[in-house]
């Protein structure tokens, strides 16, 4: 594959409607935390562990992110770009080179980690897929609360049969982990071939954050899908916040439905037996007392 890229979108929530202005949630800062442990042990970019120098939110290597308010851009660096990470050697001979955009994307922050090949025409096998530290990238090593996406993209040849290649990246992907890919579909986006596979934690398997959506983009066709790509970038990042919006809040709906239930149940009895509570007028008060209690 040439033009290979691996790129992580993650989202995670910043705070939610019950915190006030100036609070964020209890584990807001985890993501970028992460992502600097990450360039401490796995992904031996300085810039990545390092992260918090280049991010607003943080000063004196402490996080601050009050320093966020009234920004008139998504972008969480100073600079208002991505930041270059370097380029890390491996034993294949060529190096790595990283790329990070960091985001705050109104009650989410959000993250594009992109790793590719020094150069666009180095070309990545299957097996050399594991030069990218690819189980770094996924939810136990991230813990972004509200889910992410890894998508693959690169580009082959037009005899290459793209549904076997996918299948192998995806097994590849997840080697020496627990974890198996599910395909969920095949189309077409910008040009080339797209597979959808995910993934689910077997020890909570109903939970979103714990489960990765993967993409797959095999391009055998010369279509200018990196260029068409980068024009949709923002649409695209905003389609996958959604639907990771989307999947968090039917979990928690789910989880908190049997609890309704339980109260509902719970005040229907109290309000059938609120007559009879209140009847005798020497006690009405007291009742009425402990009942608000």
């Amino acid at each position: 594959m040439k033009n290979f890229t691996i790129s992580l979108y993650a989202f995670h929530l910043r705070h939610t409607l019950t915190d006030a202005p100036n609070e964020v949630d209890p584990e807001a800062k985890l993501l970028w935390e992460n992502l600097a442990q990450l360039g401490a042990v796995t992904l031996p970019f300085s810039a990545l562990k390092d992260l918090h120098l280049k991010l607003i939110c943080y000063q004196n290597g402490n996080y601050e992110p009050q320093r966020e308010q009234g920004r008139q851009t998504e972008w969480l660096t100073d600079s208002g770009s991505s930041i270059d990470l370097g380029t890390f050697p491996t034993t294949e001979g060529f190096k790595i080179k990283g790329n990070l955009q960091p985001f705050g994307l109104h009650d989410t922050y959000a993250v594009d980690l992109t790793l590719s090949p020094e150069s666009p025409q180095i070309s990545i096998d299957v097996p050399q897929l594991k030069l990218f530290k690819p189980a770094s990238l996924l939810p136990t090593s991230i813990q972004a609360s509200l889910g992410q996406t890894i998508w693959i993209y690169g580009e082959v040849d037009a005899s290459e049969n793209c549904q076997q290649l996918a299948e192998k990246i995806a097994v590849a992907l997840l080697a020496g982990t627990n974890l198996n890919p599910i395909e969920v579909g095949k189309d077409k986006l910008l040009g080339s071939f797209l597979f959808e596979y995910k993934t689910i934690d077997p020890d909570d398997p109903q939970n979103p954050a714990k489960q990765c959506q993967i993409l797959i983009s095999l391009n055998n066709s010369q279509a200018d899908t990196l260029t068409w790509a980068g024009q949709a970038y923002d649409w695209l990042r905003n389609l996958m916040l959604c639907r990771h919006k989307i999947l968090y809040i039917n979990h928690q709906a789910r989880e908190r439905y049997p609890q309704a239930r339980e109260l509902y149940a719970k005040l229907d009895r109290q309000v059938r037996e609120f007559p009879t509570q209140i009847a005798d007028p020497k006690t009405r008060l007291e009742t009425l007392k402990k009942i608000l209690t």
